[in-house]
């Protein structure tokens, strides 16, 4: 049996087999895969695919980057008083699909994620490195347990997609209680 991920299999099935773990390709590699195939934004696509050249594909096929920045525009205006207001102006937000709503979650993950350790001076590889400037500025004034809870929702919400709960709902749910955490004094 071969898994990508195995938090995500039963107890019962990692008890019966064997595990070997193989290590993912480094960014550079996965960013020669990407540039052979004419992929805009090589290294930006396999940085954030973190070693997987399957997944920085379909990245690039999904426009990644896009849904990134605008994963990243959602969360500077997080803490606004006009968190609906900016949602409703959004274009993008009017039919997300269910795979749209799942990488936006996937790429607001992934900017907490580097928004937290970057807080917390952990040294690593992050998966947003050549926005970690304006990553670093935008959390400056979350508190550490915020990035945490929004990490937290931000599993809910994919999960919430996940199963057909409505992508535009799930992404407005999330950002208007993300918004009233923020608030909080």
């Amino acid at each position: 049996m071969i898994a990508t991920d195995i938090n995500k299999l039963l107890p019962t099935i990692l008890s019966r087999v064997i595990q070997r773990q193989f290590k993912g390709l480094t960014v550079k590699e996965v960013s020669a895969i990407l540039a052979a195939q004419e992929i805009e934004n090589p290294e930006i696509v396999a940085s954030l695919a973190d070693g997987s050249p399957g997944k920085a594909i379909a990245y690039a096929q999904a426009d990644a980057i896009t849904w990134r920045d605008r994963a990243f525009t959602l969360l500077e205006n997080i803490g606004t008083d006009s968190i609906m207001e900016f949602l409703g102006e959004q274009e993008w937000l009017e039919k997300p699909t269910t795979q749209q709503g799942l990488l936006l979650m996937e790429m607001i993950t992934l900017l907490l994620r580097d928004g937290l350790l970057r807080k917390d001076a952990v040294h690593c590889a992050y998966y947003n490195e050549d926005i970690l400037l304006k990553i670093k500025a935008c959390f400056a004034p979350w508190p550490s347990v915020h990035l945490e809870k929004a990490l937290l929702w931000a599993g809910d919400s994919t999960r919430g997609i996940a199963a057909y709960s409505g992508a535009k709902g799930v992404i407005e749910g999330f950002a208007v209680k993300l918004n009233i955490l923020r608030r909080e004094k």
